[in-house]
């Protein structure tokens, strides 16, 4: 993790500028809210969003669901902040979730997203327990990474299933035993019965 302390940049960026299927830093399985759709369609975005150069584009840091609504509404600007100079993929993970640590309660499919893009830019096993698993909440516990890291690796329909209903991972980490076939089953019959989290458990 680079231990340069960025300065930041205030513009207007061109839309077409920003590499939008850059979802490094994107965590949630939220869709992005109505009510943020139509304040950007009446007055714009209040909050710039974060990028970081690469070449002629940018990544982006915090901002995706911005982004993606200005995008939508074929608006050709963003108010941004950018970081110079551009810091690694490490810094750009800690920096968009030291700015949502206190704004958003992630779910554990959400943890497991995290934790598995902290591994893909290959920070040591030991960091992410000491250092990341206490900001979302988690206990440092090599268990409890490995069993986030497993629930990544459910298939997406199930995973977008169990983030909506915020089923905790104690109750779903049955579902690691089974096979694909078994979990999409398990995705279509939960989604049509939408039970509790309780309910859930009983069937699992």
């Amino acid at each position: 993790m680079t231990k340069n302390n960025p300065t930041y940049i205030f513009k207007s960026v061109p839309i077409k500028s920003i590499d939008i299927d850059d979802q490094l830093t994107s965590f949630s399985f939220d869709i992005p809210p109505i009510s943020l759709k139509q304040s950007i369609d009446e007055i714009g975005v209040i909050h710039p969003v974060t990028l970081v150069p690469l070449g002629k584009s940018f990544r982006i840091v915090c901002g995706h669901k911005r982004i993606k609504i200005v995008s939508q509404l074929k608006i050709k600007e963003i108010p941004a902040r950018i970081l110079s100079p551009a810091p690694d993929e490490e810094a750009m993970l800690m920096l968009n979730l030291s700015e949502n640590q206190f704004l958003h309660q992630y779910s554990d499919i959400e943890k497991g997203l995290i934790l598995s893009k902290l591994c893909t830019v290959n920070i040591l096993e030991i960091r992410i327990i000491e250092k990341y698993m206490p900001m979302l909440g988690l206990e440092k516990s090599k268990k409890l990474l490995d069993e986030h890291l497993k629930a990544n690796q459910l298939v997406l329909g199930l995973k977008t299933l169990l983030h909506e209903m915020n089923v905790p991972l104690r109750v779903f980490s049955v579902l690691f035993h089974w096979n694909t076939e078994s979990a999409v089953a398990a995705e279509r019959f939960f989604s049509v019965l939408r039970p509790g989290v309780n309910k859930w458990r009983d069937l699992l």
